[in-house]
């Protein structure tokens, strides 16, 4: 089965193996969630961030995809059996932004293990937006 790893600030903080899907329906239902989030979060943002290509290998064995900000670092390694995602943050200042950003959390379990109001509060909304729309879509790949 294909593995998705989420490392934010230099921590793993999510890895689809802690997941319990054992069988291709499992994986399908995990990946329908991700589809629904993403979804709902681009109806919020106004469909600001169109869906990226998923992976396919067709010529190359692996796509790295970095973006690097002042305010953060991005980067995505996937390959036919393995997405990494990689966020660290790069605090400056607080956001001046008048505009009303739209959050998402992650939980595992009853365990908070990633929120974007409280850890990406320095972001932009517009950065915001990107980060998290991407993060999203690749978790759904």
């Amino acid at each position: 089965m294909h593995q998705i790893q989420f490392v934010f600030n230099k921590q793993v903080i999510f890895h689809s193996e802690w997941l319990p899907i054992l069988t291709h329906r499992d994986r399908t239902k995990f990946k329908s969630m991700f589809c629904q989030i993403w979804y709902e979060f681009s109806k919020l943002t106004h469909y600001k961030y169109p869906p990226l290509p998923s992976y396919g290998p067709s010529m190359h064995n692996e796509i790295i995809t970095n973006y690097d900000k002042p305010s953060y670092y991005l980067a995505c390694s996937e390959t036919f059996n393995t997405t990494s995602i990689e966020l660290t943050t790069r605090p400056l200042t607080k956001s001046t932004s008048h505009a009303t950003p739209v959050h998402i959390q992650f939980y595992f379990d009853h365990h908070l293990i990633f929120c974007s109001q409280t850890q990406l509060q320095h972001l932009e909304s517009d950065e915001l937006h990107f980060v998290l729309s991407f993060i999203l879509q690749k978790l759904m790949n």
